[in-house]
């Protein structure tokens, strides 16, 4: 759509131009001659830096974060920098969770409230086997950590939180946690983890009584039914799994920031669902949008920093029905449970399932 306007004005600039050089003398026919290819040369980057969704050339946008200029660098000012830094391409799953994202992640997602209510729900339901100083619980991808510090602060004995990223568990040790209020002892009875959860070795056999995917990371992983191997394997038999889902073409896809409205879904009042997120921040400009294909699902962001650089990427995620999560479930040592709708805690469309570890 974009790109049609675009030619829409350059045709119509390049007829006005033709038409009035045959009644101007030679001085006014350069001067509109050089205006004209100003004009041309301005739709043309302008053109560039919009059609995201068009193969322009070799053209891509986006970067990866530079670790070791990092630690030369350790302030906000540093990292904003180096996202500025532009590689030119997309980053995708493996790839945008990096420094510079786990330093924006909560400020764009403004999570943090729900995902410490959440650990509440999943206690109250592990502690109906389990004393609470002898929970072991996995935090399966972690993120930035804030619900394995709440676990911890809720007087878990033991809180693991894996994930696969160098940058977010980075971010986790040396930002969440020392952000926290968390006593010497709790701290203690936390631990973040560098590990791959689609091998069996990102922990060991048995080592939790419990588990909790959070926020949408089971929608990260293409193979469930291996997903669910390995929980089995690393959660005893009568221990609990959590999962968090949304019903896909109901839940509000706007990041919390994007909506004026505090408490209110505009989703309600909107003849058609609202998809698109846009935040202005002190140093970039933000805009997302949310696409099914079902059963795939993609979240675009786009980052426009002061500078003129741009980070595009994408999330690709994998969005089975909950009764197919479900089913995967059951098939691989599991036995659901019940669910927890999370209405009262603002997040329309989310579910938390909970599943119970098959015994031997």
């Amino acid at each position: 759509m974009e790109y049609k306007k675009l030619v829409i004005y350059a045709t119509i600039i390049i007829l006005a131009a033709l038409i009035t050089l045959f009644t101007f003398d030679t001085w006014q026919t350069v001067l509109l001659t050089t205006l004209l290819l100003l004009s041309l040369s301005y739709l043309v980057v302008l053109g560039m830096d919009r059609l995201t969704t068009i193969n322009y050339g070799t053209i891509k946008e986006g970067f990866v974060t530079n670790a070791e200029e990092l630690e030369e660098k350790d302030t906000s000012d540093a990292l904003v920098s180096l996202a500025s830094t532009s590689k030119y391409e997309w980053l995708g799953n493996d790839d945008l969770f990096d420094d510079f994202y786990a330093s924006v992640f909560t400020k764009l997602t403004q999570n943090e409230t729900l995902v410490q209510a959440e650990t509440g729900i999943c206690l109250e339901e592990f502690m109906r086997t389990t004393s609470k100083d002898q929970l072991r619980i996995l935090d399966a991808g972690c993120g930035i950590g804030v619900g394995t510090c709440s676990f911890a602060k809720q007087g878990v004995g033991h809180t693991v939180g894996i994930d696969k990223s160098p940058a977010i568990i980075r971010y986790a040790k040396g930002t969440t946690l020392p952000s926290t209020t968390l006593t010497d002892i709790q701290q203690q009875n936390l631990e973040f983890r560098l590990a791959d959860l689609n091998g069996p070795g990102a922990a060991g056999a048995a080592e939790f009584t419990d588990a909790c995917l959070l926020y949408f990371t089971v929608y990260y992983f293409r193979d469930l039914d291996m997903l669910f191997r390995n929980l089995a394997l690393w959660v005893k038999p009568g221990g609990h799994l959590a999962i968090e889902v949304v019903n896909k073409y109901k839940f509000d896809p706007v990041l919390n920031p994007s909506n004026p409205w505090i408490g209110v879904s505009p989703q309600k009042y909107a003849k058609e669902r609202i998809t698109k997120s846009k935040i202005v921040f002190d140093t970039f400009e933000y805009d997302a949008v949310f696409e099914l294909e079902d059963p795939n699902a993609e979240f675009r962001e786009t980052f426009r920093f002061k500078d003129g650089s741009v980070r595009r990427q994408k999330h690709r995620l994998i969005m089975p029905s909950i009764s197919t999560i479900v089913k995967k479930a059951t098939q691989n040592g599991w036995t659901y449970t019940k669910y927890v709708d999370l209405m009262p805690l603002s997040f329309q469309y989310g579910y938390l399932l909970f599943f119970t570890r098959n015994s031997e």
